[in-house]
């Protein structure tokens, strides 16, 4: 079986790191990707099979991106993490 590209987009590496490992273990590669504008090229070009992105990155909202995301790539699916899983938080991105 062929290995599937995974994008990790986390605007903090450490968060990232234990879900980049399991990912890898599971014979996935994993691309790192920090900045809107990279995650934007990575996906762009065809090779990620599946996006993790986290609700907060540097300077942007993964939000607001995953939005962005789905609407130019809809066949790329992607799923969304965060820090804060308070139901607080979750009521406040509604």
């Amino acid at each position: 079986m062929a290995r599937r590209t995974v994008l990790m987009a986390s605007g903090s590496p450490l968060f990232g790191r234990p879900l980049t490992r399991a990912l890898s273990d599971s014979e996935c590669d994993v691309v790192p990707a920090q900045t809107p504008e990279d995650i934007r090229k990575w996906v762009a070009s065809g090779s990620v099979q599946l996006c993790v992105i986290q609700d907060e990155l540097r300077g942007a909202s993964g939000l607001d991106l995953v939005q962005e995301l789905s609407q130019a790539h809809p066949a790329v699916p992607i799923v969304v993490f965060s820090r804060d899983a308070t139901a607080e938080s979750t009521a406040k991105e509604r």
